[in-house]
């Protein structure tokens, strides 16, 4: 975003510097909104200011200011030290406003919301994101692929700087982590076939049909892997109650005794067969992962929750619920930063206030954060 908004500093400032002229006074801002009943224009939202090094904020401040760009128009004939003080501070080349300067705010506040809107969903901490973060990096891909063939030579060159950020940490799907993939195979409205037909939409046929193929071969290794996790437990309570068995057939009658050992030889042929059928590939003549990828995929709908499907349809996918506890209720990495720190394009700076606090509040501070965190997890973990 920051290389993005370095393309119109110029025009933003400019956008800032009136926003922030007129904010300043009361009667200022009277005689503003009595500009803006006078074009008729109609708006929730009235003029914010923000802070340079947030741009969620930056972004804001442009989408409510380029609603009113005929409002400004009219406050400048009313107030003749708008132009002139703006003129007077000229830094930067800041000056009142013009046409040029409104539509690069206008573009540019399309292009931001976007990521706001994609920023504010994958940073979510009450639901979850897993599953949903491969979607944001299809959007992105799709969106800069599409602004990167405009006529607008302006928004290209944006484009292709925000492009080079995004192939740095992106580009390369083979250093991607799989799980990113495996979370939508794991949500019953898309499963693989979405995923593949993703891939070749967002690096052609070849490549995506190849990265498809590599996402199938993980997300069985995965499954084998929980599989074989699942019979060491499995088998561990049957070879006790073998033994047990055994130890206990020295207090029964004649009788007993008699039939324990066909008892016994039975019991025993029993388990080996159920063994012999999970190493194949589990109890059935499918597996859990094959079965439910052969199902058909269920509506996608706003009010969805994949949590409660889970929970609903588990026991038919013992193996499988296993792995959605493990995928769907981690949060990727992003949505474990705060949002306000993603947006955040300044460093890392202790306030005079915060420097003030002593080592003992701090670490209280961090303890309570901490707790909060475990509790949010916690809330989907009970979920499953």
């Amino acid at each position: 975003m920051e290389d993005g908004l370095k393309e119109v500093e110029i025009s933003v400032e400019r956008v800032r510097a009136a926003v922030k002229y007129v904010r300043s006074s009361p009667a200022r801002l009277k005689l503003f909104k009595g500009c803006v009943e006078t074009k008729r224009i109609q708006s929730k939202s009235l003029l914010c200011l923000d802070v340079a090094t947030r741009w969620n904020l930056t972004y804001l401040m442009l989408n409510a200011a380029e609603k009113f760009e005929k409002a400004f128009d009219r406050y400048d004939d009313q107030d003749p030290f708008f132009s002139s003080e703006l003129d007077f501070r000229n830094e930067n080349g800041i000056r009142k406003p013009d046409c040029e300067d409104w539509r690069k705010v206008r573009r540019m506040a399309i292009l931001l919301q976007n990521f706001y809107e994609l920023t504010i969903r994958v940073s979510g901490s009450l639901y979850v994101t897993s599953n949903t973060f491969f979607h944001e990096i299809s959007e992105v891909e799709c969106l800069l692929k599409q602004w990167s063939e405009s006529e607008d030579f302006d928004l290209v060159m944006m484009v292709m700087k925000m492009k080079e950020k995004y192939d740095k940490y992106w580009g390369d799907v083979d250093k991607m982590n799989k799980i990113i993939y495996i979370a939508v195979v794991l949500d019953p409205r898309h499963k693989l076939d979405f995923v593949k037909f993703a891939l070749i939409a967002m690096y052609g046929d070849e490549r995506g049909k190849e990265l498809g193929g590599k996402v199938l071969d993980a997300i069985f290794e995965m499954f084998n892997d929980f599989n074989k996790a699942n019979i060491n437990t499995v088998n561990t309570p049957h070879d006790n109650q073998v033994q047990l068995g055994q130890s206990s057939s020295s207090g029964n009658s004649q009788n007993s005794q008699s039939q324990e050992p066909k008892q016994h030889v039975r019991k025993m042929m029993t388990e080996m067969y159920k063994k012999h059928k999970i190493k194949l590939g589990g109890g059935d003549s499918k597996s859990d992962l094959d079965r439910y990828l052969s199902e058909d995929s269920e509506e996608d709908s706003d009010d969805f929750d994949i949590l409660e499907w889970w929970k609903l349809h588990g026991p038919r996918f013992p193996i499988l619920l296993q792995m959605a506890r493990s995928v769907l209720a981690v949060p990727v990495p992003i949505s474990i930063v705060a949002s306000e720190s993603a947006f955040s394009m300044g460093e890392r700076v202790l306030d005079a206030f915060r420097s003030s606090l002593t080592p003992k509040i701090h670490k209280h501070l961090y303890v309570v954060k901490i707790g909060s965190d475990l509790c949010h997890l916690r809330l989907m973990l009970k979920k499953l």
